[in-house]
């Protein structure tokens, strides 16, 4: 916990002290990598999709405030999807408007943790999301868990029905809009591990606010145990598990834990060693508190000694008269 502590005092330091210019790179970053996921799933316009027209489009994007970035993304995919079928464009625009707009009204903080959902979809471990917003945000922070699933999953939808979307060339916009939708909504990996992760948030949201010591530690850790179990469930219920499924449910949980434990107990810290209970009572109810300070480094006490110029000349005359009436002491003794 030390070491923690002692990397998030560096690190919010150094951010304190350069903080606008450390938002701008962040929002570069974001933009740069989800701009780069919505193009390798798909990339449909030729313009859109070229890699310095990324690295342009993303530089704009980081003078973009964090709340309106995850618009300027949405419009992104849309304008790819528009590409392959406007009636597609249309949906995925309509179904992004609700996503941002239940964002913007329940929980607008945590529009990284948004943005973060494709790519962390993409890297096998998007139950980091759930964890920790389950530990640091409030109940309606759900809302960011099933916009993020919906997100991906409509993308990767279009990617992997593209050639089905095509075929339906002489069909009119609203036809293929509704088959998309149709598919969409009946697509099963989607159906159950965006159900799969809402279980996960609300036990790990409940299992945190127990009277318990290191209650965060342990809602993580059985919300990963849970996440595994239900995955494997589901997938050998639908016969769609295979050796490289189960390796990355595993593997990608186990890494999914060790990265949301260390973010959890950055984001909030505490000290159970310090943990009061406290109880009192007004007119109409009695009060049962359980008071966890937060978890801060002790500074080290450094005694400083300051010798001044005076005191060292007056302890410099102090010497000399002491050895001038040291002689005339020994000539009264004989």
């Amino acid at each position: 916990m030390k070491t923690i502590l002692t990397i998030r005092n560096r690190i919010e330091s150094i951010y304190n002290s350069h903080s606008m210019i450390f938002g701008y790179i962040l929002r570069l970053l974001f933009s740069f990598f989800v701009l780069l996921a919505i193009r390798d799933n798909i990339g449909y316009n030729t313009l859109l999709s070229q890699f310095w027209f990324i690295v342009a489009f993303s530089f704009v994007s980081a003078f973009v405030r964090l709340r309106f970035l995850t618009l300027v993304m949405a419009g992104y995919a849309v304008l790819q999807c528009a590409s392959l079928s406007l009636g597609v464009g249309v949906t995925v625009l309509i179904i992004m408007a609700v996503i941002y707009l239940l964002y913007l009204r329940l929980d607008a903080r945590f529009g990284f943790a948004l943005l973060l959902m494709p790519i962390l979809f993409i890297l096998r471990v998007p139950v980091i999301i759930p964890l920790v917003l389950a530990v640091v945000g409030p109940l309606s922070s759900i809302c960011v868990v099933i916009g993020g699933s919906i997100s991906y999953y409509m993308l990767h939808h279009v990617s992997v029905n593209a050639a089905v979307i095509t075929g339906y060339a002489d069909a009119s916009e609203f036809t293929i809009a509704s088959v998309f939708i149709n598919g969409f909504f009946t697509y099963k990996e989607f159906i159950y591990t965006t159900i799969i992760m809402i279980l996960v948030f609300l036990a790990v949201y409940y299992i945190r606010k127990l009277n318990i010591n290191h209650a965060n530690d342990i809602a993580v850790a059985i919300g990963s145990g849970m996440y595994i179990i239900l995955m494997l469930v589901t997938n050998m219920i639908f016969s769609t598990i295979t050796f490289q499924r189960l390796r990355y449910i595993v593997l990608g949980t186990l890494a999914a834990l060790i990265i949301s434990l260390i973010a959890e107990n950055m984001m909030r810290p505490m000290d159970f060693e310090r943990s009061e209970s406290l109880e009192f009572e007004d007119e109409e109810y009695y009060y049962y508190v359980r008071a966890v300070p937060k978890a801060i480094l002790d500074k080290e006490t450094v005694h400083i000694t300051r010798i001044s110029s005076r005191k060292t000349a007056e302890s410099a005359l102090a010497d000399e008269l002491a050895e001038m009436v040291q002689p005339e002491e020994e000539q009264e003794s004989e």
